[in-house]
């Protein structure tokens, strides 16, 4: 019996120095954790004219990570587009959204991130007689991002970030090829939600 207290005993002791810290992992070494949703706004200037995608996303933090989901859909891929080959031109698509913030408690820092998901393509062509009928296309479209991120509040940020979107099995007409959807762009990402703790275990700074 006193053999067994004396073990506890020891045990304890070498317990002691280990209360209150935190497991250091692979993908966390500060111990954050939370959410947030986030509207999206993709700019892309092509050298047929500027086009804008617009929608939102989420994910949850682990770390100096988040693995969500977004969605988006294009805004304004008019007639002028495209040598004036499509009367209306309409992009979608929504998938994995996985992102990398560290020193997420500093007021500036970097963002990064990549957006993979399937979508489809729909467009109307003009009516000449060359220009072939309407059509739908399933595409599958990667976005890798970088930039910076500005703390406003606890709970808000703004990030702007340098793009490049890559669309893959376009196939379904010649009057439109990949590369014509794919190239450098810009991003606008406001993020809201609970952005968890410091490694100090104080909340992240404004």
């Amino acid at each position: 019996m006193k053999r067994t207290l004396f073990l506890l005993t020891l045990a304890a002791l070498f317990a002691l120095p280990a209360i209150g810290q935190r497991d250091e992992t692979l993908f966390s070494k500060a111990g954050r954790g939370g959410l947030f949703g986030s509207p999206i706004t993709e700019y892309f200037n092509f050298p047929e004219g500027p086009g804008t995608s617009t929608g939102g996303g989420g994910a949850l933090l682990a770390g100096d990570f988040f693995f969500g989901g977004y969605g988006l859909v294009s805004v304004d891929y008019a007639t002028r587009l495209f040598e004036n080959r499509f009367r209306t031109l309409d992009i979608s698509h929504a998938g994995l959204w996985v992102g990398y913030t560290p020193l997420l408690h500093k007021v500036v820092h970097p963002f990064f991130s990549v957006k993979a998901g399937w979508g489809e393509v729909h467009a109307r062509p003009t009516d000449s007689p060359l220009a072939g009928p309407s059509f739908n296309d399933r595409i599958f479209v990667l976005t890798p991002e970088a930039g910076i991120e500005l703390n406003v509040f606890r709970w808000f940020r703004i990030a702007g970030t340098l793009t490049w979107r890559q669309v893959h099995d376009l196939d379904a007409t010649p009057l439109l090829r990949e590369d014509d959807l794919t190239g450098l762009g810009g991003t606008l990402t406001l993020r809201f939600g609970f952005f968890g703790r410091n490694k100090y275990g104080a909340s992240c700074r404004d």
